[in-house]
């Protein structure tokens, strides 16, 4: 490709394609830092802290731990709809926020699977299809708002009140987002109502993002599955 770009100045050399070289292979995730390789299952523990170092850390930051306390507070019932509303307060010391958690649940009083997802705040997850997909089959579909623990709209700007009340750790938006995915799994443990051992995080573009960092920091996810997660996904 060759030329100039007509709505913007830039310098020819930057918009060259060049031909690509393969500088090196992939880095082998059972090797150690010191070199030394990972035999035994029991090994993967002590790497999987320095993958988060370079994985999580570099990337999104330092991240905030889990709330000195939690509460749920039910908002309604809705049988017609098989939804469930609740606010989530959480918080430490002196300072406390909260977020909307809405849970689409099967008829019946068993403990079912959940797929967690943080894009309450679209209007899709309304849709009646959408919802049926899950309930029809004996799963939960979980919703939280995500944007009111940081607010989607200035990228790399950090605010919101999950930053207010962590001020001293250096995640993003990203990051507080995926912290209200491990929050809702807290919910559902107080609640007694989910499967704990299948739970699955999902989300679509920024908030599959979101889905991914949480996959990495809360073991308790059995599957991350985003949708359409794009870059940095």
């Amino acid at each position: 490709m060759e030329g100039k770009l007509n709505m913007c100045k830039f310098d020819e050399n930057l918009i060259e394609i060049k031909k690509l070289e393969v500088l090196s292979e992939l880095p082998n995730p059972f090797i150690f830092e010191d070199g030394t390789v990972i035999k035994k299952k029991e090994q993967w523990k002590e790497r999987r802290k320095e993958l988060y170092k370079l994985a999580v850390e570099m990337q999104y930051g330092t991240q905030p731990r889990a709330p000195e306390f939690i509460k749920i507070q039910p908002l309604c019932c809705n049988d017609e709809m098989n939804m469930d509303s609740f606010r989530i307060v959480v918080g430490r010391q002196n300072y406390s926020f909260s977020f909307k958690m809405v849970i689409f649940k099967p008829k019946g009083n068993k403990k079912y699977p959940a797929v967690i997802d943080g894009d309450l705040c679209w209007k899709y997850v309304y849709d009646t299809q959408f919802i049926n997909r899950f309930i029809d089959n004996d799963i939960m579909l979980v919703m939280f708002d995500r944007t009111e623990i940081a607010p989607d709209m200035v990228p790399g700007e950090r605010s919101g009140p999950l930053h207010d009340m962590y001020t001293e750790y250096t995640f993003g938006t990203i990051g507080a987002w995926a912290w209200g995915f491990s929050r809702c799994v807290d919910a559902l443990e107080i609640l007694g109502i989910a499967d704990l051992t299948c739970i699955a995080f999902s989300g679509h573009s920024r908030g599959g993002k979101a889905a991914l960092l949480a996959g990495a920091l809360d073991k308790r996810a059995a599957i991350v599955n985003p949708n359409a997660s794009g870059q940095g996904g």
